[in-house]
Parts: structure tokens; sequence; C-alpha cells
């Protein structure tokens, strides 16, 4: 049995979260985060937030596990191009996205496949 598991980028702990579930048999997403928590365990700035994405996207990329993220930008479709930078099958992760919001980013991700 697998369980889906979310971890949010803004939190300190997610790179330490991330290696942890790594171990485990779990589908693992990945979104940015959207609660308000303190700056003692939250980043309070959202390039912070976005810097460690990346840096979580890039262990759970080349862990060799299904896994899903939350792409809201262009920004966010580095995940892709890192992926095949890396040679990771495209059938390694999935984009989840809540329906309706950023149609044009929805159509170009099923253009690129």
């Amino acid at each position: 049995m697998t369980f889906g598991i979310v971890l949010q980028s803004y939190l300190y702990r997610t790179m330490d979260d991330a290696r942890d579930l790594l171990k485990i048999p779990a589908r693992i997403r990945l979104c940015k985060g959207a609660y308000n928590e303190p700056p003692e365990v939250a980043y309070p700035d959202k390039k912070d937030v976005d810097a460690n994405y990346v840096r979580v996207m890039r262990v759970l990329l080349r862990a060799d596990l299904s896994w899903n993220c939350d792409p809201r930008s262009e920004d966010d479709r580095r995940d892709s191009r890192f992926a095949q930078r890396e040679g990771v099958s495209k059938d390694a992760f999935e984009f989840q996205m809540l329906y309706g919001i950023r149609r044009d980013l929805q159509e170009q991700l099923a253009r690129d496949g």
C-alpha cells in the first residue's frame, strides 16, 4: 500500500522531511505552502520559498520515484527542464494543478508532453 504526502517548500524542515520520506513507499507532492506560519518555522520571503522548492524538487527528481509538483508559473516549469537535463523519465513525475487556474500553463504542459 502507498499513500500520498504533501510537502510545503516554505517550511525550514521540508528538505529533511523529503529525505526521510524517500525511505518509505509514498507518493510525494511538493507545493509552495499556503499557511501563515511564524518565521521560526517558515521562510518569510518568497524568494527563499522558491529557492527551497528548487532544492527539494531536485532531490525528489533524482530519487527515482513517482512524485507530483504544483507548477504555478513559468519559473516552476524549471522542474521539467531539470528532469530533461538529468535524464529523468516523464513518467517519474506529474504536474497537479487546481482546475481552472493557469489554464494557459496547463495547456502548455500538456503540449510539452
